[in-house]
């Protein structure tokens, strides 16, 4: 799924949650 740029208001969340994300395929 393409994901768009989100708002300046959400962008730490989305970075968070693509850490977040990352951090689990480690595993």
């Amino acid at each position: 799924a393409a994901a768009k740029a989100p708002p300046k208001g959400e962008t730490t969340l989305f970075m968070g949650e693509l850490e977040q994300g990352l951090d689990e395929n480690a595993e």
